[in-house]
């Protein structure tokens, strides 16, 4: 589910020495996304952040607070139901493609619980009360929760002309947030993974380029976001993360493989390491 007991995340991060250390007792209430973490690793790490990143370095203090987090939902097993989520400080929206479909629909890994059951079977029976029976009921189109006075979001506001002002300033800013990074929910699943294939098969990772750099072996990836994997003398293959002394044997291979596609070839760079010259 998209409410905050679905999406909230325990973290615990030891302040690295440069930076400010909190004292004990401080509260940071900021509001933080998944989407910050790899931004906020390669920052610690002294690596510059890809532009394709949406996310932030939580710890940069040159940085504004976010005024919005936004949360997604699309096929829970083998039941499709998407939703798609956006929380200010204060206010939750949540919009569902199918409101005809309750959080609580019958789902095989779910319902091997016998807590699940046991409360399945409550709800036909008629013996949960009203807050309890919404798990099992349609959730409609749009929701709406005041966080503030109700963390637990059990009082949908999206009817109370008292709130209705929030909705169009969330509806506005979930639909500014798909707008730039694309939402592929009317794509068929089944159209989808065949164009992340190659002719019906799994795509092949092309292998690396070796490129000689003074003293050391440079492997450059045919394809953003390869990795690849060396060995000297076939001995145990290594992941390649900088150019390699060209003094550490006589034979060196490689290959790349990109996440989801098949391994490349494995290249033999030079018989013997003065051969690499050549590239």
């Amino acid at each position: 589910d998209l409410f905050d007991a679905g999406i909230r995340v325990p973290m615990i991060v030891r302040p690295a020495r440069s930076r400010p250390v909190p004292r004990v007792g401080d509260t940071d209430d900021r509001l933080v996304s998944f989407v910050d973490l790899a931004p906020t690793i390669l920052a610690l790490a002294g690596l510059e952040q890809p532009a394709w990143m949406t996310g932030r370095d939580l710890f940069d203090p040159s940085l504004p607070p976010r005024a919005f987090v936004f949360a997604t939902r699309d096929r829970m097993d083998e039941v499709p139901n998407r939703q798609r989520a956006v929380r200010d400080a204060r206010w939750k929206y949540i919009r569902s493609d199918h409101p005809e479909i309750p959080n609580g629909h019958p789902l095989a890994f779910r319902d091997n619980q016998a807590m699940t059951r046991e409360m399945r079977a409550a709800f036909e029976a008629g013996t949960l009360d009203a807050t309890q029976r919404r798990w099992f009921e349609p959730v409609g189109r749009e929701q709406l929760y005041d966080t503030e006075s109700d963390p637990f979001e059990i009082r949908d506001l999206s009817r109370d002309p008292a709130s209705s002002g929030e909705l169009p300033r969330l509806r506005a800013a979930l639909d500014a947030w798909l707008q730039p990074i694309g939402d592929l929910h009317e794509i068929d699943e089944a159209a989808m993974a065949e164009s992340l294939l190659c002719k019906g098969r799994p795509c092949v990772t092309p292998p690396p380029t070796p490129v000689r750099q003074a003293d050391r072996i440079a492997l450059r990836p045919e394809i953003a976001g390869a990795s690849i994997g060396y060995r000297w003398d076939e001995g145990p293959w290594r992941i390649y993360s900088t150019p390699i002394p060209a003094v550490e044997g006589e034979r060196l291979e490689a290959k790349a493989v990109l996440y989801g596609w098949d391994e490349s070839e494995i290249v033999e760079i030079s018989k013997t390491v003065h051969d690499v010259g050549g590239y």
